[in-house]
């Protein structure tokens, strides 16, 4: 034994001491955590305009999130998750005042088998009804003493009769601020503390209104995606002429800035290649996966080598056209094509 006393007497600034720290490292986790969170929710932002039309990519990218969050910042806690849309009920009823109902199209992976494909009708008395009528969140701090809450599941309840869990549900709405659909959240698989944290329910409001706005821009970019399948198909019809149409659509470039953004300094984009028209067969192709050619800005410089062949040469042409079309904002032509920018 050293002989020396690990039991030190506190001198009278001590305590005082290590409650400053305790306030630093708490502030110093907190800066952590907004930084990472806001870094997911730009992430959110950016995947609706790069995923092409692809709802289920991006509810899929909003679970991974959240179930991160909380294992990073909520201490390794479980949480499941799931979307339903409001659908129009085939079933119901002529006197019926209310012919929707919510359906489950998206979950965490331990209420898929669960929840996808079920239907919540809209006379069944529960919280996620309540949310798509008012449109506003509701929070749930214990389900079991609830009974508005409908489970599915209730074998989870015979796993420990003293489990609980806590709920929210919060509206999915688009950007005329409609109701389209309810998102919840529980912690029925966690360990206890299975309360939300209000800095918890901050960050989900959040990633659920960002939600929203990409799915608004989801179903915009279906809708018009379905207009332009219309208007190529027409094309044989009204001229013979034609040998080829195509669409491409403008997409972000995804980059992590490493500082402010310069207001001088344009937005990087890209070109993606999204359908194109047979004119022989009158149908329209819809690229997918490695069939989405994409064409970079940089990709359109005049810079050819000696042996450069003609397929080439047309190609970067094509692609320096592409791009002064988007840059004038009008129609380029030439004697054998025709690009026009959809404003």
């Amino acid at each position: 034994s050293s002989g020396i006393n690990a039991e030190w007497p506190l001198r009278p600034g001590d305590r005082l001491l290590d409650f400053v720290h305790l306030v630093v490292q708490t502030q110093r986790g907190d800066l952590r955590r907004e930084r990472k969170r806001r870094r997911w929710l730009e992430v959110m932002e950016l995947l609706p305009k790069i995923s092409g039309s692809d709802h289920s990519l991006y509810f899929r990218s909003f679970f991974d999130i959240i179930e991160k969050d909380f294992a990073y910042h909520g201490n390794g806690r479980l949480i499941n998750a799931y979307i339903a849309l409001i659908e129009v009920d085939p079933d119901a009823d002529e006197e019926e005042e209310d012919k929707t109902l919510l359906k489950y199209v998206a979950a965490t992976a331990n209420d898929q088998n669960i929840l996808m494909g079920r239907t919540l009708y809209a006379t069944q008395k529960c919280i996620s009804n309540q949310v798509r009528r008012s449109g506003k969140a509701v929070y749930i701090n214990q389900i079991r003493n609830n009974n508005q809450v409908h489970l599915w599941a209730m074998d989870r309840w015979a796993v420990d009769e003293d489990r609980d869990g806590a709920f929210l549900v919060l509206p999915l709405k688009n950007d005329q601020e409609k109701v389209v659909g309810v998102v919840g959240v529980d912690t029925l698989l966690s360990a206890t503390p299975t309360q939300f944290l209000p800095h918890e329910i901050a960050f989900i409001q959040n990633v659920v209104r960002q939600l929203s706005s990409g799915f608004s821009f989801l179903d915009a970019r279906h809708k018009f995606s379905r207009t332009l399948i219309s208007l190529l198909e027409t094309i044989p019809r009204k001229e013979a002429a034609v040998l080829a149409a195509s669409c491409y659509v403008v997409e972000p470039v995804p980059h992590v800035q490493s500082g402010p953004s310069s207001p001088d300094v344009p937005e990087e984009f890209v070109l993606r290649h999204v359908m194109s028209l047979n004119p022989k067969t009158g149908s329209v192709e819809i690229m997918t996966g490695v069939n989405r050619e994409t064409i970079r800005r940089s990709d359109s410089s005049f810079r050819y080598s000696e042996d450069s062949t003609s397929e080439h040469l047309n190609m970067d042409g094509k692609r320096d056209y592409l791009f002064k079309c988007l840059n004038k904002k009008e129609k380029s032509t030439d004697c054998d094509s025709a690009l026009i920018p959809l404003l």
